[in-house]
């Protein structure tokens, strides 16, 4: 268990061997397609927003979907979105841009995430409508190879909007994405960050 904590923002608790049924998932892509862009890498990472003193996070994983599989399937490249990578910090995109090496087929993709929210009864996303529709998307075109489905159909929850419409409840301030230890656009990264934001809005009885 590490316990780790950061100027501006709340201390979390990196734990490994409890049960957790929350998981946020954060995808890179070459696109904005709302659910046929070229995936350049899955963050996702367990977490428990109920404590008041600290956020929880369980289990993490970096997920990179084989690229050259995607184009044969027609995932979408855009000149925007390669044109916004190029202007970011080479530390932003080394995760997935160092070769096929550690790229996972499709198959196997869809089959690590479906086993990593089997028993989430809420999956988080910035927006179900980009992220998780993505990857179901990918999912249902892999026909047969595909997972029945990525998880429970009653479990996706919008962050976004639970951040929008709640109010924050805990005290403790999370500052900014610059607040957060790691590097903006590793999605295991956005994925803490986007948790502590559901976490400062988080109603505990």
């Amino acid at each position: 268990m590490t316990k780790i904590s950061h100027s501006n923002a709340p201390e979390f608790t990196s734990i490994d061997d409890l049960y957790f049924d929350h998981v946020m998932i954060y995808i890179e892509t070459m696109s904005l397609s709302p659910n046929n862009a070229l995936i350049l890498s899955i963050g996702m990472i367990e977490f428990d927003p109920t404590p008041i003193g600290e956020l929880a996070i369980g289990k993490r994983e970096l997920v990179l979907p084989n690229l050259e599989q995607q184009l044969l399937l027609g995932r979408e490249v855009s000149a925007g979105t390669q044109k916004f990578w190029k202007a970011q910090k080479r530390e932003a995109n080394e995760h997935w841009s160092s070769g096929e090496q550690g790229h996972l087929s499709l198959a196997s993709v869809c089959r690590v995430v479906q086993m990593f929210c089997a028993s989430a009864t809420r999956v988080w996303a910035n927006g179900t409508q980009f992220d998780l529709s993505n990857l179901v998307e990918l999912n249902r075109q892999l026909g047969n190879d595909g997972q029945d489905a990525l998880w429970h159909y009653q479990a996706p929850r919008d962050m976004r909007t639970f951040v929008k419409e709640t109010p924050a409840t805990r005290l403790v301030p999370i500052g900014d994405a610059l607040d957060i230890p790691g590097v903006p656009h590793e999605p295991v990264y956005d994925c803490i960050s986007q948790a502590w934001q559901v976490w400062s809005h988080w109603n505990t009885p």
